[in-house]
């Protein structure tokens, strides 16, 4: 199989999965809301839930790699951006509005897909939170350099190496796919993400208006 064929493939492995998983999810919903469940067997419906919707997400990430669009880069106000990211995350219960922080020019615009740099950002911030210390993200933006800062303490160098490898992940959670979708997008963008530990703090580093060709 080619690589074209190989995504094909994946999206539609996905697709046929989607279905009796939205049932099972359903269906466990339904039995935990039962009247009289014994406590036990609730926790165990509760349990399919939570695993349904962790493979779901799986899912969801194997579809955002394989249905890759073409970027469709519009001017945006950054500032806008991360703002409406930061009411999301805190929407999500993901972040205190006190422990996340923009320091960005109110004026201050990129040339990006918006969909592209929406997703980039809700990766990039979402993980910080869920998987950073004490709760904090700070944004900052300073001229063509995005930083998602978060305390931490450094991965280890064969974890550096591999952040951005596809499936490639230091949670039993996650599916490894996110940090290396979010690398393609940046590239399509003709932008840049690195990762960087600076003064205790994990840094993940979004260059853009770069010239890769």
């Amino acid at each position: 199989l080619n690589l074209a064929s190989l995504g094909k493939l994946s999206s539609s492995i996905a697709h046929e999965i989607r279905n009796p998983l939205a049932a099972i999810s359903t269906a466990s919903e339904l039995l935990a809301q039962s009247d009289g469940l014994p406590e036990e067997d609730r926790q165990i419906a509760n349990i399919i839930t939570n695993q349904t919707l962790r493979a779901n997400h799986i899912i969801e990430d194997i579809l955002a790699m394989s249905r890759r669009t073409t970027a469709k880069p519009e001017q945006l106000n950054l500032f806008t951006v991360l703002k409406e990211l930061k009411q999301e995350l805190i929407a999500q219960n993901l972040g205190l509005p006190q422990k996340l922080h923009i320091i960005c020019p109110h004026d201050k615009t990129i040339h990006f897909d918006p969909k592209h740099l929406q997703q980039i950002c809700w990766n990039l911030g979402s993980n910080a939170l869920r998987h950073g210390q004490c709760g904090t993200l700070t944004i900052s933006v300073h001229n063509n350099r995005i930083d998602f800062k978060n305390q931490g303490q450094p991965f280890k160098v064969n974890t550096q190496k591999n952040l951005f490898e596809p499936f490639f992940t230091t949670h039993n959670r996650g599916t490894g796919l996110g940090l290396h979708i979010c690398r393609q997008l940046c590239h399509d963008n003709h932008a840049s993400l690195t990762y960087h530990h600076l003064n205790g703090n994990h840094v993940f580093r979004i260059e853009f208006n770069l010239d890769l060709a």
